[in-house]
């Protein structure tokens, strides 16, 4: 877990996670720039990596994908659609070499 941008960054370059859940509304950088950078990394190329936000417009999905995400999902997180998200995710990163 990290608290905010360029402390994201630091924890990314020490492990691969299977899965990141990330905010978009972050201190030091903002998530869409993290992703960006994360995506430049050795190994995240194709990392599902999810953009958390409270703002939900089609703009606001098209912005997070244009960014680097995986996926978007709004805030207060609905639970049924965050299970059905990940495992959208964790089949497509299985279906692809």
């Amino acid at each position: 877990m990290a608290f905010d941008g360029p402390e994201a960054l630091e924890i990314a370059g020490d492990f691969l996670p299977s899965i990141v859940f990330l905010d978009v509304g972050l201190p030091g950088l903002s998530g869409y720039e993290v992703v960006r950078r994360m995506r430049g990394l050795r190994g995240w190329a194709r990392l599902p990596i999810v953009a958390l936000t409270g703002y939900a417009r089609a703009s606001d999905v098209a912005l997070a994908l244009e960014a680097g995400f995986s996926s978007h999902i709004a805030k207060p997180i609905d639970v049924e659609r965050l299970h059905v998200l990940i495992d959208d995710l964790v089949r497509d990163a299985i279906a692809k070499p």
